[in-house]
């Protein structure tokens, strides 16, 4: 799962209305764009507790198998996914809201070398 950021002082700014505190991998990073990186696992519909960034997405397709739901869902024109232990179906078209753990993000300069994050 990947889109370009700006960061800005202690916030990553995903657009004008999706923005979060740039946690322990953004943190040190200088004010600019960047890509970010989360993996599915990364991305949950429970919020489990612990700080995080809000993001909403149409779902694609969800995949439940045993204990783990995977959600693939429009996030700005891209499809991301999200993989959580757990049975959290969704209807296909519907919207969902997923939390990230921005503790875990990955970032990229704008060739793709990896700059910072990953908890």
């Amino acid at each position: 799962n990947t889109a370009e950021v700006e960061k800005k002082g202690d916030v990553i700014a995903l657009s004008d209305s999706v923005q979060w505190p740039a946690g322990r991998g953004g943190r040190n990073l200088p004010d600019g764009r960047y890509i970010i990186g989360i993996r599915p696992h990364h991305i949950t519909p429970a919020a489990n507790g612990k700080i995080g960034a809000t993001i909403s997405g149409r779902v694609l397709v969800t995949e439940i198998s045993g204990s783990e739901s995977v959600i693939h869902f429009d996030m700005r024109g891209q499809t991301w996914v999200s993989q959580s232990h757990g049975v959290h179906p969704f209807d296909v078209g519907s919207v969902a809201k997923l939390y990230v753990d921005i503790d875990r993000a990955f970032f990229f300069d704008r060739s793709h070398r990896f700059t910072g994050g990953g908890g």
